[in-house]
């Protein structure tokens, strides 16, 4: 089991911290202490869950934690009102937190799956999804202006994104698209 030293406390000065690719199994709840965080990457390891403290970088605006194994997030993430872009890609995840409502700054979040709290998420203007015809339940109701299906090994878009009004960028690249919806 990787993990990060509890020492990490002392790095108080540090704006941006990447972790990427060390196999790491957990984090300490010291990283709390690292308040002048803005940046925070975790990719790439083997993180099962984030200690609550992950809510004191109240300072961070970009949080990337994906291909990990995580399964849930902490309530907690309401707490970083500041967080503008956050990936959660490539985990074990199948909802998030009703705090995630709490993040009015975000506007960028990469899931795997759309999350049932559509009505906390109205406010992003870029939703990256790795199953989107998981938004198909969700019709008109979401409001990005950007979405990315690239690379998915689709064959069909939902029908329902024809009801996305703000939409004004989608990615279908990179697909096994048979038919392209118009109507």
């Amino acid at each position: 089991m990787v993990v990060v030293s509890k020492q990490i406390k002392s790095l108080t000065n540090l704006v941006v911290l990447s972790l990427d690719n060390n196999q790491l199994s957990e984090l300490p709840e010291e990283i709390g202490n690292l308040t002048n965080l803005k940046g925070l990457q975790i990719n790439n390891n083997n993180i099962t869950k984030l200690p609550k403290e992950i809510g004191n970088l109240n300072n961070l605006t970009k949080l990337s934690l994906s291909n990990n194994e995580l399964i849930e997030i902490t309530k907690e993430i309401g707490r970083l009102t500041e967080l503008s872009w956050l990936r959660l890609d490539e985990n074990k995840l199948t909802k998030l937190p009703k705090e995630i409502g709490n993040l009015t700054a975000l506007y960028s979040l990469n899931i795997v799956k759309y999350p049932a709290q559509k009505e906390e998420l109205a406010r992003l203007i870029k939703l990256d999804v790795d199953e989107p015809l998981s938004i198909i339940q969700y019709d008109y109701t979401f409001e990005s202006k950007e979405i990315n299906f690239r690379k998915r090994k689709l064959t069909e878009l939902p029908h329902d994104i024809l009801n996305m009004k703000t939409l004004d960028s989608m990615d279908i690249s990179d697909n096994q698209l048979t038919n392209i919806p118009l109507y």
